[in-house]
């Protein structure tokens, strides 16, 4: 093509040929075979969730792979074949990795559905129950950091008395049956022998009784004792009914002894007057025992003692209910409140009868001499 006179030559527009909806596509290669597509599994169909008119289920949005070609509203008919440059591309096969996944899923589930459990078991509440006290493994260094949070609240003696570390026993007659302060009935015959010291306590309108628990005390301190016994109770499996000795002496004050040394050999101090707290308000579940030979035939004792209904408890009897656990116990607290000097110089003196019977040997040894 030439130009025509006076006015340059210019290219003409190139004409591009613009399907229109509902016409037939342009032809193409038909020798280059099209990549079909893979038969999709069931599981694969399931995950998937088309509609069969290309829409989505009720309720479900459907997976729509990218280059899946959306069909327009306003399409009437025609060919509805798609290009080859519209084609899905091949999908690779992902029913190993869904299946894996899908397992995975569950097993984090699970875990965290254990976890639950766990942790309500964890912290479900335990039912309440009584305080084991293994008297075995119990020192005195041990019932003070029990009872220290009531020790540090009550006020201390400060008036003259003898530490415990230096205090002398109690001198007794040498017919005097120790044996006695050991077994039942142990209080009435230690305040036998004090009145025979001290005449004028009985003489007193009002007799002075004492405090006397062998082989039931504990030192919580150098003015602090705690002393376990059988509390109120009342078992319908054994018949019997306990009443604790301690619900009488509450508040009250009065001389306090305790025994030390060994079973053959013990020996009875005077350790000034206390008065008796109670704790129970504290402990409402109360204590059992849990181990300890050393208290267990002093503790069948105290429950003899304060049995008041049922066929009557033998030591053996006794004994097998506290290692049963069969027996609620409870403590008592005993606070230092004054020390009588003159008393504890006529405790520890050495008895007239002794005495007597020295000066007796050595008139004796004088006369063999003579």
């Amino acid at each position: 093509m030439t130009a025509s006179p006076g006015r340059p030559w210019t290219r003409p527009p190139t004409v591009i040929a613009i399907p229109t909806l509902g016409s037939t596509p342009p032809a193409y290669n038909s020798s280059k075979k099209p990549k079909t597509r893979r038969k999709e599994s069931k599981s694969k169909k399931a995950h998937r969730r088309y509609d069969p008119d290309g829409g989505t289920c009720p309720g479900i949005e459907s997976v729509v792979h990218p280059n899946t070609p959306q069909r327009s509203e306003h399409s009437t008919g025609g060919d509805t074949s798609v290009a080859p440059s519209e084609q899905l591309t091949p999908i690779p096969d992902t029913d190993k990795a869904i299946s894996t996944s899908l397992e995975r899923e569950k097993e984090v589930d699970t875990s965290r559905y254990n976890t639950q459990v766990n942790t309500r078991e964890e912290v479900q509440p335990t039912a309440p129950a009584p305080i084991e006290i293994e008297f075995s493994k119990m020192s005195h260094s041990q019932f003070r950091e029990i009872f220290a949070w009531k020790t540090s609240t009550l006020p201390s003696y400060t008036g003259p008395r003898v530490n415990r570390s230096d205090n002398r026993p109690v001198s007794f007659p040498k017919q005097f049956r120790m044996a006695e302060l050991y077994a039942s009935g142990h209080e009435r015959a230690l305040q036998d022998h004090v009145y025979e010291l001290l005449p004028s306590w009985k003489k007193r309108n009002d007799v002075i009784s004492i405090f006397y628990f062998p082989g039931r005390h504990f030192f919580a301190d150098d003015q602090h004792v705690v002393v376990m016994g059988p509390a109120t109770q009342q078992s319908t499996e054994h018949g019997f009914k306990l009443t604790s000795r301690f619900e009488r002496i509450y508040g009250q004050t009065r001389p306090f002894f305790y025994a030390l040394g060994p079973v053959k050999n013990k020996q009875v101090f005077y350790a000034g007057t206390y008065r008796c707290i109670e704790l129970a308000d504290h402990y409402p579940l109360g204590f059992v025992f849990s181990g300890g030979n050393l208290v267990l035939r002093d503790l069948a004792d105290a429950i003899i003692e304060s049995q008041t209904e049922g066929f009557r408890l033998r030591t053996r009897d006794a004994m097998q209910l506290l290692q049963e656990k069969k027996v609620m116990l409870e403590f008592v607290m005993f606070q230092l409140v004054g020390f009588q000097m003159d008393v504890y110089q006529i405790l520890t003196s050495e008895p007239a009868s002794l005495k007597n019977a020295g000066s007796t040997r050595k008139r004796k040894r004088g006369n063999d001499s003579a």
